[in-house]
């Protein structure tokens, strides 16, 4: 028996021509799906590259643009040819004209190849352009390092904005309030609003999608951005006190505080000066003089002590005293003072005083 003939060897040695045909439409079917998959997995990349903006914002910096003079002159150029949308590049300016009619591009403005609607110029071509008096716009986000401004006016109705509740209601009152310090009559709707032709999608990550105004913006800087911007500006810094030069220069504090100027020294300026830098000193000090350091103590009050101390020697203009101290005062007083100011003070009070060993 040959090869052919046997059951088994004949049913696998020959194949079926319905068998090849199903072979092909499983393969042609998974080389399908796979070019499909990679086809989506290619378009979401492009998409998140062309989102992903190469650096954002900062909200100081995002503020500090909005305050920006040179850029409100921008806008009430903008103005000149009512837009719906303004972006402000770095170095470019960029409008969309809403209508299909819209007026050939001129000065220096030049229009988009893909779409005559939107127009270009760049900053330095506006430097002597005619400008409004004052422009209608808001700020609703950026664009990597792009301002982006809208024109809520020229919505048909209300604008409504869907997504998370909580995000979606700061950045609805963030919206109005810009409005209405413009003045204008526009009402911003958290979620769906009856009769709303923009309606807006809030992502989680803050990206806001305008629908039917075509651009894509960030906008989980713009609250901050808007406080930054309005906060009041702060004072000079010569209108403020200066505490440093007082702190690093206790000496000179403590010398117009404490102390009286002695004669020939700087701080000594005038005898009505040295008057008042001495009965402020004397008020502040204490009452007794036991606080105050030997040096400084009043030589009146030592010599009174001392003349006490020897009441054999009265003195004519002396009055009584209300309790004579006990004669180790006179010791003790001495031994608290620095010997070289005592002895000078008594000596010129008592002569036969200033020679007595007791006062060494």
């Amino acid at each position: 028996m040959d090869q052919y003939t046997h059951p088994f060897l004949a049913a696998g040695s020959h194949t079926e021509p319905w068998n090849i045909a199903g072979y092909v439409f499983v393969a042609a079917g998974v080389g399908l799906l796979a070019y499909v998959g990679v086809t989506k997995a290619a378009g979401r990349y492009r998409d998140w590259r062309d989102k992903e903006p190469d650096d954002q914002l900062l909200a100081r910096e995002f503020g500090a643009a909005l305050a920006d003079p040179e850029n409100t002159r921008l806008l009430r150029i903008a103005a000149t040819l009512d837009p719906y949308v303004v972006e402000i590049e770095t170095d470019t300016v960029l409008i969309r004209l809403a209508g299909i009619d819209a007026p050939a591009p001129a000065g220096p403005w030049t229009a988009d190849e893909a779409d005559d609607r939107v127009r270009s110029a760049a900053r330095e071509r506006l430097a002597d352009a005619d400008a409004a008096s004052r422009h209608p716009f808001i700020a609703i986000g950026t664009r990597g390092q792009t301002l982006v401004f809208i024109d809520p006016t020229q919505s048909p109705g209300a604008i409504s904005v869907e997504g998370d509740q909580d995000a979606v209601t700061r950045l609805v009152e963030v919206l109005q309030r810009q409005s209405d310090a413009l003045g204008h009559a526009v009402r911003f709707a958290a979620g769906s609003a009856q009769g709303a032709q923009w309606r807006w999608t809030l992502s989680a990550d803050g990206e806001l999608d305008t629908g039917v105004l075509g651009v894509l913006v960030q906008t989980a800087q713009l609250p901050m951005a808007l406080a930054s911007r309005d906060a009041p500006a702060a004072p000079p810094a010569a209108a403020r006190p200066d505490s440093s030069d007082a702190a690093q220069r206790p000496d000179a504090t403590k010398a117009k505080a404490g102390t009286a100027a002695r004669p020939g020294s700087p701080t000594a300026a005038s005898p009505a000066a040295a008057s008042s830098t001495a009965a402020a000193s004397t008020a502040a000090a204490p009452t007794d003089g036991s606080q105050l350091p030997a040096s400084q103590r009043p030589t009146v009050n030592l010599l009174d002590r001392l003349e006490t101390a020897r009441p054999n020697q009265p003195r004519p203009d002396a009055t009584p005293a209300a309790a004579q101290p006990s004669p180790s005062s006179k010791a003790l007083l001495v031994a608290q003072a620095e010997p070289q100011h005592d002895r000078d003070a008594v000596s010129a009070a008592d002569p036969a005083a200033g020679t007595n060993t007791d006062l060494d």
